[in-house]
């Protein structure tokens, strides 16, 4: 029998638990589903709220600056092509030397230099000196000749100091005197004019009566085309050159010489023409990656067009410049006519003011740099030079310091 006022348990033998009234039970469990979902709502929020600074500062621009400096200009480098090495070979004339070719006279030696206005040699006990004539002599020349040949001899006795007077185009008195210096100095007498067997003057300007007295000759007053032979103008070092008594077979050479320099033909544009000159050093290396060294500038010329018609530097349009360069020494790589070279210009003296060539915007008909001063901004009209590696420089005046800040991007 079950005592009633004993709690009755599920378990048989068992304690009842007591338990939570109903009403609190279900106050808790909403508590708990509250506290979750505002927990959920919290976490969400944060992750937009994350998100969305995230896309607002990527949308934000970001300002780049740069600063004004002063910069030197460095010339582009140009490629220019190598001439052959100058050459030079005396063969006596048969026109001159009908006779068996004999070398009487040691005048160029080998390993020496064979200079303008210098005995070449002597054949058949004629002296021939190396004369450098834009026009070869084609005759004989005497006292009162006129003509291109003339003007050329008179030209080169000019250049060696020999004739100062002005230079004409008439075989004159001053000529033959130069004619005289020229052979006195390698210890000749100049042939004069001479009357031949029937009583006449010997010359080119025709037959002249015999005067009953024959005239003193002058030295120098007749000029034989065998005794000058023309070279080149630049030093050239002699490499063969027959020795006294030799017997010189007909189209050989008597003496040979090469170039002491190579020469670089190239064409620039203004800003170079404008900024080298005469004299002006430039580095050079062979395309192939040899440093050559460097070279002189010897020669500008005057701006011409170019040829499509033809290669290499002949194609350019520009002023046309040429280089001497010393040839590498024995052992080193060879360079040869026609290969390409690269011309390194020395960089510029003047230094001029300039901004980063991203910073500055271009209108029409005007160029300008927002400066940032501070939290402040303003445009600065600026008038560019030039650009080169990264930079523009303006020219003085633009209202720009050196050091200032100035907006890139962003702005």
């Amino acid at each position: 029998m079950v005592d009633p006022g004993v709690p009755r348990d599920s378990t048989e033998g068992g304690v009842r638990l007591p338990r939570w009234p109903r009403p609190v039970l279900l106050i808790v469990s909403l508590v708990l589903v509250a506290a979750i979902g505002a927990s959920g709502l919290w976490v969400g929020y944060a992750l937009r709220s994350s998100t969305e600074q995230q896309i607002r500062l990527a949308a934000a621009p970001v300002v780049a600056t740069g600063r004004v400096g002063y910069q030197t200009q460095q010339l582009d480098p140009v490629t220019g092509t190598v001439g052959s090495v100058a050459s030079y070979q005396y063969v006596p004339p048969a026109a001159g030397f009908p006779g068996p070719v004999v070398v009487t006279q040691q005048g160029a030696v080998v390993g020496q230099t064979l200079l303008p206005g210098k005995l070449i040699a002597g054949i058949d006990d004629v002296p021939v000196f190396g004369l450098p004539l834009r026009v070869s002599l084609w005759r004989d020349l005497a006292l009162k000749d006129t003509g291109t040949d003339v003007f050329a001899l008179n030209t080169a006795l000019s250049g060696l100091g020999l004739l100062r007077v002005r230079v004409t185009n008439v075989y004159s008195a001053s000529t033959a005197a130069a004619v005289a210096k020229l052979f006195k100095n390698a210890g000749f007498v100049a042939p004069s004019a001479a009357p031949d067997s029937s009583g006449t003057a010997v010359g080119t300007a025709g037959a002249v009566p015999a005067a009953a007295t024959p005239p003193t000759p002058v030295p120098g007053d007749f000029l034989p085309m065998s005794t000058v032979a023309t070279v080149s103008s630049g030093s050239l070092i002699v490499t063969q050159a027959d020795a006294v008594g030799t017997v010189v077979a007909a189209t050989q050479p008597v003496v040979t010489a090469a170039g002491q320099v190579n020469m670089i033909a190239t064409r620039i544009d203004i800003l170079h023409q404008q900024k080298t000159k005469v004299g002006t050093v430039v580095s050079l290396q062979a395309v192939a990656g040899a440093d050559l060294g460097q070279g002189t500038i010897t020669a500008i010329g005057s701006f011409s067009a170019g040829d499509t018609t033809k290669a290499g530097v002949d194609q350019l349009n520009g002023y046309p410049i040429t280089i001497s360069f010393t040839p590498p020494s024995a052992g080193a790589t060879p360079v040869q006519g026609g290969d390409q070279v690269t011309i390194q210009f020395p960089k510029l003296s003047d230094r001029a003011l300039a901004v980063p060539t991203i910073a500055v915007r271009q209108t029409i008909g005007s160029a300008k740099v927002m400066v940032k001063n501070g939290k402040k901004y303003h445009l600065v009209p600026v008038t560019p030079l030039w650009q080169q590696g990264g930079w523009t420089a303006v020219a003085q005046g633009s209202g720009l310091t050196d050091g200032e800040i100035v907006v890139v991007s962003g702005k």
